[in-house]
């Protein structure tokens, strides 16, 4: 292992080209259609054939040799023909993905992968016996090992982060992450911020209405901050503090305010998703959101969707959004309110903006009515009608499956309450006489008749006579038991035993 490792460490051409195939594969990764392990191993196989030294990964498997890769000096000959003189050993985890590649170097580390160790440091020599962690690469040692090379480790957290969420962002047994997974949550945030590529939004129109798998598309930053933000790795505030500079082309973050933006399609939905979920909910950033996904997103149904989600400026929010696709250029937009406009308006081009409008409304079930009463005197909308009737056919729709899901569940509730009014009178009479003898009859002349039998038992009898009683009356109780949830009745305790 340790040879056919050293031969990977020594092809440094391979590895730059692993490091721009690496940043390519993070920034085509789509998670809203990527299907998982299955696209995982398909590339995986068809990687195999390509590739001789494919087997190496059996060795380890089948050898238990997990701790040879985890130790840092593994590469280090006694030999001096062998070793590198003028630099350390290389990682073998490196040296690893130099010799099989990263597909199935992907697929060997995330299935190995385990929560971070706690401790640092490796033993050189196998374990006696084959433990619980013989057989796991722990995710800080494995990420400490790529370090050195930005570019693996940025692709190295995103496969973890996608096929194996339990030990980086989801963990089911614990409310507070490790402390080396929130360092980790860091140094990513980082490498998505450098690493990232424009969009498909700075070429956009805001006429354009993508379809719903587009609206609902994320980038990987994106994805990345709604899993990460809630465990408290890196402060909302300081986030935003490194969109905002990366959005003014500045080199770092040091700089002492915010001054013009000159990329503002870049981090457009991500910075409006921190302002939104973390921010102050003040005017000042409700309006800097809208301007973000009007001007930065170039999108209609994620701006109308915010002004619907927003209850506190909803109204304000609506207004600026209709202002802004009567007049979607804002120096025209403050030339007019300054009395300074100069030249006619294209009734046209802002008709089409304003018919989007009205599409994107309908999506989200907005008002179409106080939209259409806002339309100005004069202004052509290209398909005004057919976009209307489209709308309210859409409607009707919603409102016939929202009438239909209703009679289903009163059906449902009323079939429960009947179902819990005849198991309540199948009720057994329970009547105890002075001696503590029990009789359970359903009419009134059998339990008088059974009363004024011959003598009563003694006192033996009577406690397995209560017992039985008691346990008759359990039984009952949970036969008459029905979730309150699915009946939406008030839950009540009453046994209906008379």
């Amino acid at each position: 292992l340790k040879l056919h490792l050293s031969v990977g460490a020594r092809y440094p051409k391979a590895l730059s080209d692993l490091e721009s195939k690496a940043i390519r594969m993070v920034n085509s990764t789509n998670t809203v259609t990527d299907t998982g392990s299955t696209t995982k191993v398909a590339a995986a196989k068809a990687a195999v054939s390509s590739l001789p030294y494919h087997r190496i990964l059996g060795y380890i498997e089948y050898h238990h040799l997990h701790w040879c890769l985890l130790d840092t000096q593994f590469l280090c000959f006694e030999n001096s023909e062998l070793n590198h003189a003028e630099k350390p050993p290389p990682p073998p985890i490196l040296a690893l993905i130099c010799l099989v590649g990263l597909e199935l170097s992907g697929c060997f580390l995330v299935d190995h992968c385990s929560l971070p160790s706690s401790t640092k440091s490796v033993s050189r020599k196998p374990p006696s016996h084959h433990t619980h962690r013989s057989q796991t690469l722990p995710l800080d040692l494995v990420a400490e090992q790529l370090s050195a090379t930005p570019e693996l480790l940025h692709w190295y957290l995103t496969q973890i982060f996608l096929h194996k969420p339990e030990v980086y962002v989801k963990f089911p047994n614990t409310a507070v992450p490790p402390r080396a997974v929130t360092d980790l949550h860091r140094t990513h945030l980082e490498l998505h911020i450098k690493y990232a590529v424009d969009t498909a939004d700075k070429k956009r129109k805001l006429s354009d209405i993508p379809s719903f798998d587009d609206a609902d598309a994320e980038t990987p930053l994106l994805a990345f901050l709604k899993a990460a933000l809630p465990h408290g790795g890196t402060r909302p505030d300081d986030i935003r503090r490194m969109l905002e500079v990366c959005r003014e082309g500045q080199t770092n973050s040091t700089s002492q305010g915010i001054g013009e933006v000159r990329h503002p399609h870049l981090f457009a939905r991500e910075l409006a998703y921190v302002i939104e979920h973390c921010g102050s909910d003040k005017k000042e950033d409700a309006r800097m959101i809208l301007q973000l996904y009007l001007e930065g997103a170039k999108s209609l149904p994620l701006a109308v969707g915010y002004a619907q989600r927003n209850k506190t400026y909803s109204a304000m929010l609506w207004d600026s959004l209709i202002t802004y696709c009567l007049d979607p250029k804002p120096q025209a937009a403050r030339s007019r309110a300054r009395g300074k406009r100069k030249g006619p308006i294209d009734k046209k081009e802002d008709g089409s903006l304003f018919g989007a409008l009205l599409e994107a409304s309908a999506r989200s079930g907005a008002d179409l009515a106080h939209l259409v009463s806002k339309i100005p005197k004069g202004m052509q909308i290209e398909g005004l009608r057919p976009r209307l009737i489209a709308a309210i056919s859409d409607y009707k729709i919603k409102v016939q499956m929202h009438e239909a899901a209703v009679r289903v569940l009163n059906k449902d509730k009323i079939d429960l309450i009947r179902e819990l009014s005849h198991k309540s009178r199948r009720g057994v009479r329970i009547v105890f006489d002075e001696h503590g003898v029990y009789s359970s009859k359903r009419t009134d002349s059998a339990i008088d008749s059974n009363s004024s039998a011959g003598p009563a038992p003694g006192l033996a009898s009577a406690k397995k006579s209560k017992i039985e009683a008691s346990s008759l009356m359990e039984e009952k109780g949970q036969r008459l038991y029905v979730h309150p949830e699915r009946t939406g009745v008030i839950r009540s305790k009453a046994l209906a035993i008379r």
